[in-house]
């Protein structure tokens, strides 16, 4: 690269807002350029497309709450940014509709599928014994959707020579499939699995990487369900989420076709085998499109009055710019760090946290012990205003030409608001948008 070159569009962040962005800028047919030092928290999602809350309820839900997907999603709300309109229509109506529709097709790989619930919700089971609400998930998830399988009788098939970390579907899952799903979930069944040459348990990338290679363990896995469920003829099979990286799909078929009966992949934690999936359709989406992949680190930047004119990077290199996007994430991006308090480095931009500025308590206390928790430390972020501009310690734009997208706008938590990847996507397209002048 040179040490100068100049984009119409220049998008901070590689995961996925920024890569909508950049995307949504290249479709208005602007030149586009996406600085990534690496993956970010893209990379250790879930793989399902989730503007929900992340954990179940504790009881049944009522029908109102049976995976409908909301009105609105205030990404900001004491910023004033509500962004989402699911009416759809023209103007500012269908934002959301035309955001998701937006990513199917530009991560065309992945399959992204909706479900049965109000606006194509899903409700999906996970390796936590939780069940998670969605509006897309991959191909290889979607089939596991508990609103479409009312009636119907689940098993989990563990396959035990996989390390998976915080592994415990059970008894509370499948309480709550019957009571709010009317879904049968049997105890789960453990399922041996022969690699060759190994005669140890293998991590969750490990396995994938194993079932890309070698196609005929698919096969295996499937024959081996096929025999340990066999009796009682189940409607799907739940199995664990590493049925490869490249040709997961592929894999799924043949897993269903040698066990003779459905399958679907379960939701996981960390360390996550679709998150993976999702990290290489991004990049080959940027490198089809024609973006310009930075892989460098921000290290500063350059204004001339009230507009942000370029971006320095690691050696020494100066990407020009007429709109800049903002999508460095939170805490694994290196979009908001937490020191003495909580700052966004690049851009000294002001950070809230819970609607305050930098809450003096110790970081332990701002996170919960338990993913049901509420996780304070998860809603800071700079702020943002209608138009997706980071709000500066006056009140009002800090540059006339900057726009904000993903994790690190702020005022939103994981466990207790809209969150996750939904709101990456959506705001990614409407801050790439605007970028290109379309907004």
């Amino acid at each position: 690269m040179k040490k100068t070159d100049s984009f119409d569009v220049v998008v901070i962040g590689g995961g996925v807002a920024g890569a909508v962005a950049a995307l949504a800028a290249r479709e208005a047919g602007k030149s586009a350029a996406c600085i990534a030092q690496a993956p970010g928290a893209t990379a250790l999602s879930s793989g399902a497309v989730d503007p929900l809350p992340e954990t179940s309820p504790p009881g049944p839900l009522s029908h109102a709450e049976r995976g409908d997907a909301p009105d609105t999603v205030p990404l900001s709300p004491r910023g004033g940014a509500v962004l989402s309109r699911v009416e759809g229509g023209t103007g500012d109506r269908g934002f959301l509709k035309d955001a998701l529709s937006f990513a199917r097709e530009a991560f065309l790989s992945l399959g992204l599928t909706g479900g049965a619930g109000a606006g194509g919700a899903l409700v999906l089971p996970t390796v936590l014994g939780t069940w998670k609400k969605a509006l897309l998930a991959l191909s290889t998830q979607a089939p596991a959707d508990l609103l479409s399988l009312e009636g119907r009788r689940l098993v989990v098939a563990r396959f035990a020579d996989v390390e998976a970390a915080g592994w415990r579907p059970g008894r509370e899952l499948a309480r709550q499939a019957a009571d709010c799903f009317g879904v049968e979930i049997a105890a789960a069944q453990e399922i041996e699995i022969e690699f060759q040459a190994l005669s140890r348990r293998m991590g969750a990338f490990e396995t994938a990487a194993a079932i890309d290679a070698d196609p005929s363990l698919a096969a295996m896995i499937g024959e081996r369900i096929g025999r340990k469920v066999g009796n009682g003829a189940p409607s799907l099979v739940l199995v664990d989420p590493v049925l490869g990286i490249r040709d997961y799909a592929r894999a799924l078929r043949e897993v269903e076709a040698a066990a003779g009966v459905s399958c679907a992949e379960m939701l996981p934690t960390v360390p996550s085998v679709p998150g993976r999936r999702w990290q290489n359709a991004i990049e080959a989406a940027l490198a089809n499109a024609g973006v310009r992949a930075i892989k460098a680190r921000a290290l500063g930047f350059k204004a001339a009055g009230h507009k942000v004119t370029s971006i320095g990077v690691s050696d020494g290199v100066t990407v020009n710019g007429t709109a800049f996007v903002l999508a460095t994430g939170r805490f694994v991006g290196g979009g908001i760090r937490r020191e003495a308090g909580f700052d966004e480095p690049l851009f000294d931009l002001p950070v809230v946290c819970a609607g305050t500025p930098n809450p003096d308590v110790p970081m332990g206390e701002l996170v919960g012990r338990r993913i049901s928790d509420r996780h304070t430390a998860f809603s800071a972020g700079v702020r943002v205003d209608d138009a997706m501009r980071p709000i500066g310690r006056e009140g009002g734009p800090v540059f006339e030409n900057l726009w904000a997208a993903g994790a690190v706008v702020g005022d939103r938590t994981v466990a207790d608001g809209p969150s996750g990847m939904g709101n990456a996507i959506l705001s990614g397209y409407l801050a790439g948008r605007a970028a290109a002048g379309l907004q």
